[in-house]
């Protein structure tokens, strides 16, 4: 593998490609396969490719290794849009709150199991965003049974935070039921909407 730098003009400037490239041969003939274009990348990191592949120390292409890094953005919005709620305030402070939190973003973006989120989790910021470790499936599950038991209180942090004066909102219902008759003589009915 090599590092080629490919130089064209176009409307009186010279522009430079700079490509990673190798090559082979194939029936008696030799050709050149590009293996990534390289022409964005910063300068000091082009150099440094070029001083790998001139001492040896890359050889191949699977000398590269690539590796996914943990998804971040997912995480961080549905944490500020916990806190707007109030539901980062009435739960993280504690380690069940934490792990309540997780099991909620956990719940939004993956839509998994109890079980899923370990390896969810694994894949994304959590340890970062959140502050906190990866709970056990088992600690999700004595998390999930301690929450039933302060389900009312943690409302009512929600609603206090939501509701800061403290006094009832007012609530208005509707019916919007309809009814209608059948048959073929009602004083009381006419062809129409319900």
């Amino acid at each position: 593998m090599y590092i080629q730098r490919i130089n064209r003009k176009q409307n009186g400037k010279t522009y430079t490609s700079i490509i990673l490239a190798r090559s082979y041969r194939e029936n008696g003939k030799q050709k050149r396969q590009t293996v990534a274009v390289l022409t964005k990348w910063p300068k000091n990191l082009v150099v440094a490719l070029e001083a790998g592949l001139k001492n040896k120390q890359i050889t191949d292409f699977k000398d590269f290794q690539y590796t996914q890094g943990k998804s971040f953005g997912g995480i961080y919005v549905m944490n500020e849009i916990c806190k707007k709620l109030g539901i980062h305030n009435a739960l993280a402070r504690t380690a069940y709150g934490k792990t309540t939190l997780l099991q909620i973003i956990a719940r939004i973006l993956n839509n998994g199991s109890q079980r899923a989120i370990g390896n969810w989790a694994k894949l994304n910021a959590v340890q970062e965003v959140l502050k906190m470790p990866i709970p056990t499936l088992d600690e999700c599950y004595a998390n999930l049974s301690l929450l039933e038991t302060k389900q009312q209180h943690i409302e009512n942090k929600i609603y206090k935070f939501q509701h800061k004066e403290n006094k009832p909102i007012n609530i208005y219902l509707y019916d919007v039921t309809s009814s209608y008759f059948e048959g073929q003589k009602n004083e009381l009915s006419a062809f129409g909407y319900n």
